[in-house]
């Protein structure tokens, strides 16, 4: 199937940000948006939703951590091996994807986050902590998406099992500061690693 023919996740932004609108990041203490989300969600073709600013479509984004050490990834170049030209190439520490109407049974944020994680790097059964969210309006992938940032902590020794990664391993967080200021990166993890830094100080 089309990839914009797919039934995606959405909620309208305007119920989203009913009691409290941010850009950038925000604490998970701040406001319970995974709760919004979850009362107020419903499916339509991601080819429609992703020229929709009234819509916002929720993206689990799982952030991997090994004893002091993130796990961060190069997302493929070409456009046969990562759909997105939009994402092509950069740097990322989040996994995450659309939330898929096969998802919707139970909590299907997390389920969609579980399905993620063992496609992209063959992790199963997450213990997930959400520690914040992402809304990024300065460009055109942030201003139709909405991040939820989940923190995984194992102790397994994980690599890319998904053509879209195009390389990842667990790096220190100086090396993920350096990668930051030096190559592309996805917006979205330039944002989380300011929530991230706290946890690692």
């Amino acid at each position: 199937m089309d990839k914009n023919e797919k039934l995606i996740m959405v909620v309208d932004r305007e119920k989203l940000f009913a009691k409290k609108y941010f850009n950038g990041f925000l604490d998970a203490k701040e406001e319970d948006y995974e709760k919004i989300i979850l009362k107020n969600y419903y499916f339509v073709k991601r080819g429609l939703a992703e020229k929709d600013y009234n819509k916002k479509q929720p993206i689990p984004y799982a952030i991997i951590v090994k004893e002091k050490q993130i796990f961060a990834y190069q997302r493929a170049s070409s456009t046969k091996e990562h759909g997105d030209e939009r994402l092509q190439h950069k740097w990322s520490w989040g996994i995450g994807g659309h939330i898929e109407k096969t998802d919707d049974a139970g909590n299907p944020i997390k389920n969609s986050m579980s399905r993620e994680l063992e496609e992209e790097v063959g992790l199963k059964n997450p213990k997930a902590m959400l520690i914040g969210y992402i809304n990024d309006d300065s460009d055109d992938v942030g201003k139709v998406h909405f991040g939820l940032i989940y923190l995984i902590k194992t102790s397994q020794n994980l690599k890319p099992t998904s053509p879209e990664l195009q390389q990842g391993s667990f790096l220190p967080i100086s090396k993920i500061e350096e990668i930051a200021e030096k190559e592309q990166v996805e917006s979205w993890s330039k944002i989380a690693l300011l929530a991230l830094k706290p946890l690692f100080s």
